[in-house]
């Protein structure tokens, strides 16, 4: 799913090369509309460490006719603006949830997985690591195994791991993998292929994503019970008559929420009230 934004980003770009902008590493701080219909726009730059995205102390100012928000609930939340206050929109805002998740990728010479009386594509489990699935083999020719799709209560035993023992990963950043994951991951599937451990081989890379802090409090969203997801879609779409601020975000996308889906079905609400018509 990733090659859609990168590919809508990249057409945006060449579209209008004068007026067509992407500025990376920016934090929405405050809205502010001033006269003949324009919004002031404050961003704090930021600062990616390692994985980590750090605030400065530098400001800078953009301004438009129009607002269109394409992030999640928490950043939104931290936007400075009188309107946000509303306590109809502060409902509608919090009736889904954050479902924090995490993924684990490793790297191995042979898939090990597919050898023996157990061959298993696809396995899933109330251990910890809950499912994994058979990644296939690499442009490199090693072979890559999602060792671990947890979510919920789980996530929090991977997120600790990820902090103990020594990193196994080339990547030292937010990604990055250690040996304790490695081991009680290892300890898992072992359960699960009915085979030792000590027989599995040791990864010579690994990949980890923990969705469970800002500004991506979970990796996907679910309705709160009794919520009217399509009236609260269409409210979030365009939430004061008065104001040209739209939101797009998959956290709202009706019966698609929590998909990629979601967010293109968002996008198309919006492009709608410039008169666009549906690419869906």
């Amino acid at each position: 799913m990733n090659s859609f934004p990168v590919e809508f980003m990249r057409k945006f770009l060449v579209s209008n090369p004068k007026s067509h902008a992407l500025k990376m590493n920016s934090q929405l701080m405050k809205i502010l509309r001033k006269k003949k219909g324009i919004y002031q726009l404050k961003f704090r730059k930021t600062v990616s460490i390692n994985g980590s995205i750090m605030p400065t102390k530098n400001y800078f100012f953009v301004y438009s006719r129009n607002v269109i928000l394409a992030i999640p609930k928490v950043p939104v939340l931290k936007i400075q603006i009188p309107q946000f206050s509303n306590p109809q929109f502060l409902s509608a805002l919090n009736s889904v949830v954050d479902v924090q998740c995490s993924k684990i990728f490793l790297i191995y010479n042979y898939p090990w997985w597919l050898g023996g009386s157990h061959n298993f594509t696809y396995t899933q489990s109330d251990l910890p690591y809950r499912q994994s699935y058979n990644w296939g083999i690499s442009r490199t020719g090693k072979a890559v195994l999602l060792i671990s799709y947890a979510e919920t209560d789980a996530v929090p035993f991977w997120s600790r791991l990820q902090n103990m023992g020594n990193i196994i990963s080339k990547r030292y950043d937010d990604t990055r993998v250690t040996d304790e994951v490695v081991k009680q991951a290892h300890l898992q599937l072992s359960r699960v292929y009915n085979r030792h451990v000590n027989s599995i081989p040791a990864p010579f890379d690994g990949m980890m994503f923990i969705w469970n802090k800002y500004p991506y409090n979970g990796g996907w969203a679910v309705w709160n019970p009794g919520s009217r997801w399509y009236d609260i879609k269409r409210f979030l779409t365009r939430p004061f008559h008065r104001e040209n601020i739209y939101i797009n975000h998959g956290y709202w996308g009706a019966d698609l929420n929590g998909w990629g889906e979601g967010s293109l079905e968002g996008a198309d609400d919006v492009l709608s009230y410039f008169d666009v018509p549906s690419y869906l």
